[in-house]
């Protein structure tokens, strides 16, 4: 992916799934594919915590 990813979601209804860095990217990825379907830096320090809200 490019860059440490220290944390993951699936979401509920297992169609994708997102990745916390250690630079502050959030990427969330097609569970099917696994090709990227965004990529977005959220913050300047480790996003080490995420999750979908059902």
């Amino acid at each position: 992916v490019g860059f440490e990813c220290i944390c993951i979601a699936f979401h509920p209804f297992g169609v994708a799934l997102a990745a916390g860095s250690s630079e502050g990217h959030l990427l969330v990825l097609a569970a099917d594919t696994g090709a990227a379907v965004a990529t977005l830096r959220v913050c300047g320090s480790p996003l080490s915590c995420i999750g979908y809200n059902p």
